[in-house]
């Protein structure tokens, strides 16, 4: 338990268990930029683990703070142990898990940002990504057969009118409910200028009106249906926008993937510059 305090806390005390046998100057460098990118990187993903485990339901937070911290556990004691150990084929062993366990983190450091902070354009980016694949954007309707030149005007404007007011979400909630409760749950109205309501309808007329959901799903906020499709969308639109170099509307996310590059980049060198110096 003492050992595994001391190597959480390392970066505060300058040290490390006295019981390691190995020098402050061999090793403090390397660990305290390892500790310092990982608890950076903590932040950074936690959004990511969030949405891995959002089928959890009230657990989704707590298991999210277990993964992450296990993770973040993990890779120091991969790095301290890749400092402690002699024997070369363990060493390189234990310095690949690592490499993968930094490569992971940075890949995800900007996503996960990128979820905290644009999570509103992301999802209405989706949506207008489904309405332009199944062409349920706006199309010219036909006129009636008993429809005057007027009303059909009246009509068009309305129409117009209403895909301008509503964003993409509130469109294909209207146009599509079906591939809406695909991707998303919650009331897509709630935040525009529309509310939903329903008919009621004589009984004697034999028509049933029913609600197409009955459940929480289509109340509340809108929200990713699947967490997984959630860090598809920002992950895909992350690296798009990077590869375009679009760095101001990436904001944070980008800000965020550098620190971690940076910092997991020192810390690659500063292992890698260990070696030498021992001999």
């Amino acid at each position: 338990m003492k050992k595994f305090i001391s190597l959480i806390r390392f970066n505060n005390k300058w040290n490390i268990n006295t019981s390691m046998k190995y020098k402050k100057t061999k090793f403090t460098r390397p660990l305290f930029f390892l500790d310092l990118s990982s608890r950076w990187d903590f932040i950074c993903s936690f959004p990511v683990v969030f949405y891995v485990c959002k089928g959890f339901g009230i657990f989704t937070i707590p298991a999210a703070l277990l993964i992450s911290l296990f993770i973040l556990i993990i890779a120091n004691y991969a790095g301290l142990y890749t400092v402690q150990r002699s024997n070369k084929f363990l060493k390189l062993s234990i310095s690949l898990i690592l490499l993968v366990f930094m490569f992971g983190r940075i890949s995800f450091s900007g996503v996960g940002i990128h979820l905290a902070t644009q999570a509103d354009y992301l999802k209405n980016n989706k949506a207008k990504e489904i309405l332009l694949q199944k062409n349920l954007n706006y199309q010219e309707p036909t006129r009636y057969s008993n429809e005057d030149e007027n009303s059909f005007n009246e009509r068009i404007s309305n129409l117009r009118s209403l895909e301008e007011e509503l964003n993409p979400l509130g469109l294909l909630y209207i146009r599509a409910r079906g591939l809406y409760y695909a991707y998303f749950n919650g009331n897509a109205l709630a935040e525009g200028p529309y509310e939903i309501s329903w008919i009621k309808l004589d009984p004697s007329s034999g028509i049933e009106l029913k609600s197409d959901c009955g459940d929480e799903k289509c109340s509340g906020p809108i929200r990713w249906a699947s967490g997984n499709e959630a860090i598809r969308a920002a992950t895909i639109n992350f690296y798009e926008k990077f590869s375009r170099r679009d760095f101001n509307s990436l904001g944070f996310s980008f800000l965020g993937f550098f620190i971690s590059l940076v910092l997991n980049s020192i810390t690659l060198i500063s292992f890698i510059i260990l070696p030498k110096k021992s001999k």
